[in-house]
């Protein structure tokens, strides 16, 4: 999302419902699966039920907003309470945010919405001017709250990248040392796959790949390097057994530990 799109916007007001204990939906009843034809926001206040958009279900919680861009599929169920918002916005106009955000203060949204509604009611002769300066506040609220949470994401992408370059050198300092993607992805407190991920993008394999690769250098160094035999050799780089010892030298190596120690240690 661009300032420039929310500089440009003239948002015209459609409607504001309120929808509280009194009048939600009861657990278990839903609304009618829908497209949308304009601009909505729905900030869920309390209750609980889910909100379908675009086929994902998420599980309303207070704070949460959902912004919808017309041709939208959306639906709902049980009974959350929220405010919800239409406008619309002159042909060749477009903003967009996430289709949820969680919002870290909704109050300030809230208050708008609860001014607007108040005026919306009243049928308040400046109701139009009303509505516009609270849509563009509300509008403006949400552009500063993704840009928080922008910056929160490439924070922790960096701490991220940080502590997989961390685990990174774990490997090639120790690779005689067992390792796992539960472990590893354990120490830089991200989900496996985001390890996983992570970890190819900055150093151009898989966790394991890399692990086996540093192992398998540790072992030709030290058939090149020292006297120790082969099955010293496999206990000291970690392998479990002779037969794992073999196939992931040969796999990666096209040799066998044997032959590549007569082929190229120096005599």
């Amino acid at each position: 999302m661009e300032i420039a799109s929310l500089n440009q916007a003239d948002p015209q007001f459609l409607y504001l419902h309120r929808i509280d204990a009194a009048n939600a939906l009861a657990p278990g009843e839903s609304y009618e699966r829908r497209f949308t034809q304009h601009y909505e926001i729905d900030l869920i206040t309390g209750g609980q039920g889910t909100v379908e958009t675009q086929g994902v279900f998420r599980a309303t919680a207070p704070g949460m907003l959902f912004f919808r861009k017309p041709g939208m599929q959306v639906c709902g169920g049980g009974g959350y309470h929220c405010y919800h918002l239409g406008f619309s916005l002159p042909q060749g106009q477009e903003i967009s945010f996430p289709p949820v955000i969680q919002l870290q203060a909704p109050g300030a949204v809230q208050a708008q919405l609860a001014q607007l509604y108040q005026a919306f009611l009243e049928h308040s002769q400046v109701l139009e001017l009303v509505s516009k300066k609270c849509i563009l506040e509300i509008l403006f609220l949400l552009y500063q709250e993704h840009l928080r949470q922008e910056s929160q994401r490439h924070l922790a992408q960096g701490a991220c990248a940080g502590a997989v370059l961390a685990a990174a050198g774990r490997i090639r300092e120790h690779p005689e040392l067992p390792y796992s993607l539960e472990q590893l992805a354990r120490q830089a407190n991200v989900s496996k796959y985001h390890f996983c991920r992570m970890f190819k993008a900055l150093v151009g394999e898989s966790p394991l790949a890399y692990a086996a690769a540093c192992r398998v250098r540790l072992v030709q160094r030290m058939l090149l390097e020292t006297t120790l035999s082969l099955q010293e050799i496999q206990i000291a780089c970690g392998y479990r057994n002779e037969a794992q010892f073999f196939q992931i030298f040969r796999q990666l190596t096209g040799d066998t530990p044997a032959h590549y120690r007569r082929a190229y240690t120096l005599h």
